[in-house]
């Protein structure tokens, strides 16, 4: 009976443990934009901004995980496309070849997305929310950027 027990206390022990871990916090901006690329490769079918707040969070400033899910919401309603109709990480619909991490700063990180044809260059905008990294704006080669176009 002691040892059923010891066993119950142990596995409470690791579940609140496992999910301690789910929440993500990065300490400087080249391992935050790596981590989303990571899980949220461009050759993938799953796009963040489609994903839940807790997920949203571990990536995005509170502003800008809010206007993501606004705009979720809006498409729901809209039943289809809101404010955004392309992958964020890519600016595009197409599936590119490769992304490079060109240049990263405390506050900033440029991302060269390479297609067959052309390449085209992000810009992570990143804040410290807590002691974390996050992602305040993405701003894209065409001048425009995600919080202008979330806030449509």
């Amino acid at each position: 009976m002691k040892i059923l027990i010891l066993e119950l206390f142990c596995l409470s022990l690791l579940s609140g443990c496992v999910s301690a871990k789910e929440v993500e916090c990065y300490n400087t901006s080249k391992s935050l934009i790596t981590g989303l690329y990571d899980k949220f490769p461009i050759n993938g079918d799953e796009v963040i901004e489609n994903k839940n707040r807790k997920i949203l969070s571990n990536f995005f400033d509170k502003n800008l995980t809010n206007l993501l899910l606004k705009d979720q919401e809006c498409s729901v309603k809209n039943n289809g496309i809101c404010n955004i109709d392309f992958n964020i990480l890519i600016h595009s619909q197409d599936t590119p070849n490769k992304y490079k991490i060109l240049q990263d700063t405390d506050s900033l990180v440029t991302v060269k997305i390479e297609y067959h044809q052309y390449s085209e260059f992000i810009k992570f905008v990143i804040n410290k929310e807590s002691s974390c990294k996050k992602i305040g704006n993405i701003k894209y080669d065409n001048g425009s950027d995600l919080i202008k176009m979330l806030r449509k």
